[in-house]
Order: structure tokens, then sequence, then C-alpha cells
């Protein structure tokens, strides 16, 4: 930017065409060299259907066109600008800047907002023309300060220089400030200078909050010259038949970015008819450029760590008191007990659910070493509470269920229409099991706390399922009917979830999952993102990640075939001081961060935004029908940071260009020769590279035993 005069620059006979664009411009330090954001000489712009919005301080005044003469020397041929049904807007911006050769500018059907309207800064000369016409038509046109602007003029304007002026059924508006202007301002004091350079023709418009007219003059030799479009149709014959003037100006509110553009409805019973046929910025718009999106509250079921939350609403919302509910059939299961030998499945086959009862609640006491259980399924509506009480007895090991062998394929836990919690429940399945997911939740909440769960790399996996372990699924469409929340969750905190395939399924179309302190790792995918067909307005998916370590061999985060409608919201993913590894050796790394369907990341299915990560992968993002790349020198910056923006990626590490130590690393091996988590995948507490204390990934306890202690300096 420091050698460029604008953001885009047309030249002579350039010519471009703009259709159904949102853009945001953040001009906060812009150099002073950067006059607009769009420059023409001799060219032609058009701008239809879309929106534009300016933010940020620069350090000069930027127009958002700029109209120069051509550097060719060819100063005959007008530059041609058109906005059509689009909308544009920023505290301090100028409309058009006026410097230099003729133009032809038609602003139609569409809304600017912005500083300065039309700042004729021309330097005028006698070798050069300067003839500039101006449409104004079915538009709103508002100024925190005066809609035209006009230098003090070099010398006496001729037949070829001239401001050319026309309204039609327009709101001409200003934006209240701390000091009063005319609509049309000269900072020369010749007002017979300032007619004859300017021409006037307008009708059926109307005038909001303008001291006068025209003034002329700075300071204390400034003066209103025409009071009102009454003494200007006197100078400008017939101008401004069937128009109005309102006194009040609009309040400053109107000029604030992000305003929603319906707004101006409430201030003119003239504008709905503009305002309904303009360009709107797209739903999220601040989230998804330069803002972070909020995300969905959980209720803490772990005391909430100290600190300020990394993203608007991330964390825990306040604890209600906890209700008795009388639906709750409450039991003790002994897992040493007969006949039972530790079989929760077969012990729940046996029991009579009292009528009413919504959810079974379990305490399994006693429990040390390795049961078979069989498939768990209480009745459609009814949820499930499984609790496991560790045993106190010295090395005894913890309950660890492997799953006795369906002759169908069955999950082994599956909940429909209600909530599961699982409280220090380990699971263990072998690799040819017919089981499809150990976990099941279909269009209910689900809690993991503290829990275990691990599968070795499958060699026959069922046909016709995508995962292993967890499987969530919250439709966005689907009337629940013992849900009383509109957005499903699922908490996983304190959990290991590692598997040969996939670890963690999440088909939602309107749901959250909250991650906590948890490893997940997988020999395919880590975690699974799967959207489900639902309204665009109506989808809302979260995925909060806080804390974790998330590791694979193919994919650490997948995203699936995207539905016929974009959503309005995209499945957003926050993450805060995660660890995100490749499972294999530096040299040989070939797990992508975000492999995803093309489709559902062109039509801006996911947003990402992160604080304090650490990257340890080669390929950050990629489509899932592509072959990889032979060779791949990973940047996190250019890979990553920059794809999502710097607002929305903050204090990353991991590789660069220029090669450097890894910034985080398994303490050991994070697989062993049987396919199985070692450490449960706990990070080296003595990181290198940009960190210097290992504050990212988890720390488990998943087998009761204290976490590898951390380094503190």
């Amino acid at each position: 930017l420091r050698e460029h005069p604008a953001l885009i620059t047309l030249d002579s006979g350039d010519r471009l065409v703009i259709e159904g664009i949102d853009f945001v411009f953040d001009l906060k330090g812009a150099p002073s060299n950067v006059k607009s954001i769009f420059l023409c000489r001799n060219s032609t712009l058009t701008l239809r259907d879309c929106t534009i919005t300016v933010v940020g301080k620069p350090m000069t005044a930027i127009a958002l066109v700029r109209v120069e003469g051509s550097t060719a020397g060819n100063a005959a041929r007008a530059s041609r600008i058109k906005l059509l049904r689009t909308t544009a807007r920023g505290q301090n911006l100028t409309g058009f800047d006026l410097a230099g050769g003729p133009a032809e500018i038609a602003l139609l059907r569409s809304i600017l907002i912005c500083g300065i309207g039309i700042d004729v800064s021309a330097s005028f000369s006698s070798s050069v023309s300067h003839l500039w016409t101006i449409g104004v038509g079915r538009s709103v046109f508002a100024c925190r300060r005066p809609l035209v602007e006009v230098g003090a003029l070099g010398r006496g304007a001729d037949s070829r220089d001239g401001v050319h002026v026309s309204a039609l059924g327009s709101i001409l508006a200003r934006i209240e400030e701390s000091e009063k202007c005319s609509m049309i301002e000269s900072r020369g004091e010749d007002e017979s200078s300032l007619v004859k350079l300017l021409d006037w023709r307008g009708i059926h418009n109307q005038f909001v909050g303008w001291e006068g007219f025209t003034a002329t003059g700075q300071g204390r030799n400034r003066k209103v010259t025409m009071r009102n479009f009454t003494e200007a149709g006197k100078v400008w014959k017939d101008s401004e038949k069937g128009s109005r003037m309102i006194d009040r100006a609009w309040p400053r509110a109107v000029a604030e970015p992000w305003a929603p553009i319906a707004d101006l409805e409430r201030l003119s019973d003239e504008s709905s008819s503009i305002v309904g046929k303009v360009a709107h910025p797209a739903p999220w718009l601040y989230e998804k450029s330069i803002g972070l999106f909020k995300t969905t509250t959980f209720t803490p079921t772990t005391a909430a760590a100290p600190g300020p939350a990394p993203f608007p609403g991330f964390g825990p919302a306040v604890r209600d008191e906890e209700r008795v509910d009388p639906g709750v059939f409450a039991i003790v299961f002994d897992a040493t007990a007969s006949p039972w030998d530790g079989d929760l499945g077969a012990f729940l086959d046996k029991q009579a659910i009292p009528p009413g009862a919504t959810r079974i609640r379990v305490k399994v006491i006693n429990g040390s070493g390795e049961h078979k259980v069989r498939t768990i399924r209480p009745p459609r509506g009814v949820g499930l509470e499984i609790e496991v009480e560790r045993s106190q007895a010295k090395g005894a090991k913890p309950l660890e269920w492997t799953a006795r062998n369906p002759s169908s394929p069955t999950d082994l836990i599956y909940v429909e229409d209600a909530d599961l919690v699982l409280k220090n429940v380990i699971i263990r399945r072998d690799e040819n099991e017919n089981i499809p997911y150990l976990v099941h939740v279909e269009n209910g909440g689900c809690k993991l706390i503290g829990c275990g769960m691990t599968c070795p790399a499958r060699q026959n996996p069922v046909a016709g399922r995508r995962g292993d372990l967890v499987l969530f699924h919250a439709d966005g469409n689907r009337d629940r009917a013992k849900s009383t929340e509109d957005i499903l969750k699922c908490e996983i905190i304190d959990t290991l979830l590692y598997t040969g395939g996939e670890s963690l399924s999440l088909e939602v179309g309107r749901g959250a999952v909250w991650l906590e302190n948890s490893a997940i790792g997988a020999g395919d995918t880590a975690i699974a993102l799967r959207p489900t067909t639902t309204p665009a307005d109506r989808f809302w998916a979260d995925l909060v990640l806080n804390r974790c370590t998330i590791a694979a061999n193919r994919a650490i985060v997948s995203l699936g075939a995207a539905f016929d409608a974009s959503p309005a919201r995209p499945w957003v993913v926050s993450s805060s001081r995660c660890a995100f590894m490749d499972l294999e050796e530096r040299d040989k790394r070939k797990a992508v961060l975000l492999l995803g369907d093309p489709a559902a990341i062109q039509h801006g299915f996911v947003q990402w935004q992160a604080i304090g990560d650490a990257y340890e992968v080669d390929r950050f993002l990629a489509s899932d029908r592509a072959k990889p790349p032979a060779r791949v020198t990973p940047d996190v910056r250019f890979q990553w940071v920059h794809v999502w923006g710097t607002p929305h990626i903050r204090e990353a590490t991991g590789p660069l260009q220029n090669g450097g130590h890894p910034t985080v690393r398994f303490l050991g091996e994070p697989i062993n020769s049987q396919g199985e988590p070692t450490n449960q995948l706990a990070l080296d507490p003595n990181p290198k590279g940009g960190r210097t204390r290992l504050d990212v990934g988890a720390e488990l306890r998943i087998d009761g035993k204290k976490p590898l202690a951390r380094r503190s300096g």
C-alpha cells in the first residue's frame, strides 16, 4: 500500500464490474499516500448489488472513488462510475473525490453514508478541462459534512469546467455533528464563481437537517448564501419542484459502520422504498470479517478457569441451583455382584423402569479391572446418567468395559431424544467388534466427563459406517418432544478419545459442542464436522476447544459436504490454548488441520477463530477431493493466520518457511506398536521454539493418576 495511491486502480481504458460482493475495508493506520479505495483515470467502474463497509480511522481522508486525469494524456475520455442497488458507508469516508479529469457518476437506487459526499478538490488550470456529471436517482445520500464541498477556486471556471448535479426522488441528509453546515459549501468567498461552476437540477427530493442550501467562505468569513431550495430554484431555474425540507438532522448512530441498514426506514417514510431495494450486508458480516463470533454459553461442570474469556460468550455461564427431578429413576450397580460380573447392560435390561421416568441415574460402585458389557439402550425420550466411583483400594485398576460383540451392527450406548451423561467411564473396544459407535446421542444433550474411550486401528470396518467412538447428532429441523433447549449441547471434559478411524463425529444442524482439557486422537479423523440440512436462518453450530490436544494421521478436523443453501451463520470453531498435532514424526507428516469438502468451504460453512494455539502440522487447509502435493513447505502465518485473518487467529505458533524447532511435541511416541495411545497423548513439558512454557494442550488423569508435572517457568 505504501507504493500505491489506492486499493484498486483503474487506468486508461480499464473496465471493472463488481456484482453481489460484500466488502469490508479496515483502514486503521493506512499510509497517507493512500487516497481512495477505487482510483479511476479515464476508466469504467460499476458496482452492482454490493455493500462496502469502511472502518478504522486512516491517517488522511480516503475516498470511495477518486477521479483523476489520465496519466497517458488522454483527457478527452470521461471516467464512468455507476453504483446500482449498492450500499457504501464509512464515518471517515469521502464519497467521490473529484481531483481531475472528466467523469460521469451515477448513484442509482443506492445508499451512501459518509463524511463528505462530493469533494471537488481539483486544481483548475487553463490547459485541462474538468467536467463532472453526477446523477443521484432514488437514493439515500447522507453525510456528516457537506454533500458537495468545493475548494478555493484557482481561477474563474469557464465553460469547460463544471459540476452538474441532478437529483431525483432522493433523500439528501445531514448526520448530526457539533458544527452545522450547508448542503453545498465552498471554501472560496465568491458566490458567483460557485454558481458558475456548479449546476444543480432536482425534483421531488427530501433535504434533511441542512443549515442552508449553499454557503461560501471559511471561519468568520463564512456565510450562508442560499437558505433553502426555494432560493436555489431562483438561481437554477425550475429546480426542486415537489421537494421538501426537514430541519432535524439524522442521529449519529446512522453513521455507525455496523448499524442495520433497515434502521433508516424509521427516519423517513420515503426511505422504505429505497432501503427495500438496495443490497444489505450479509448476516454476521462483522464477525466474519474483522470481529469475533459470540459462542454458545455452557453451564459449568467443573470450576471455571481464571482469567478473561478469549471470545465473546466463551466460557461457562452461572450454574443454576440443582433441582430435584421427580422423573429420575436412581439405582446403584455393584460391579462385583453376581450374576452381573460388571455387565451394566445386562443389569439395566432387568430393571423395571417406573412409568413417568424421564431419566435413569446409575452409580457404579466397587468397580475395578476389565469387564464385558452388552449394549445399553434406554427407551426413546428417557435420559441416562452413568457415574463410575473410582476404587480407593491401593493398586486397584480402574473399571474398564469392553463390549460384548453383538450379532448385528449396534451402538454400544444409544440415547435418543434425551440427554446422556457419562462420568469416569472407561471403554476399550476391539477393532473387529460389530459396533458402529461406542456412544451415539440422537437429538439429545451429551456430557462426557473424565472418560476414556479407545480403539486401535480397524482392520475390518463395519460397512457403511463412518466413525468409531462418539456420534453426536443434533438435527436443526426435528421437533424434540422431551428437550426444552433449542440448541442441543455436547460437553467433553477431561476425556481421552483415540481410535484408528474417527474419534468424534458431529452431525449438527442446531447444536454446540464444548471440549475442555481433553485429548482427541485418530488414525483417520479426530473431529468430523457434518452439517445437516437445515434452513439457512436456523443453522447454528459451535465447536469450542479449550486447552485440548487434537491429533491425527489424516485429518485433525474434517468438514463434510454442504447442503443446498449456505447458512447465515457458519459453523464456528473457536479454539484457545490448544495443540494441533500430526501423529507422525516431522519428516513424515501428512495430516491436514482442516480437510474439507470444497463446496462447503467455498460457501462459508465454517469459520475458525483462535487465540494462543500451537500448530505442529505441515498441511493446514486442503480439499478432500484433491491429491495432496508431494512436498509442502509449511508456514503457519501464510497458510493459516492469513487465511482467516489476523483478527481471528491470534498468538499462533507453528512451522515457518525458514524452519526452526517444533514449538510443542509429544512426550515420547504418542502411539505404541499395538496402535494404542501412550501417556494419554501427553505433551513434553519442555517446549521449544516460540514458547517459554507449556501453556497449551490437555493434562489428563483418566486412570486416576496425577497428570505429568508441567514446567512453570
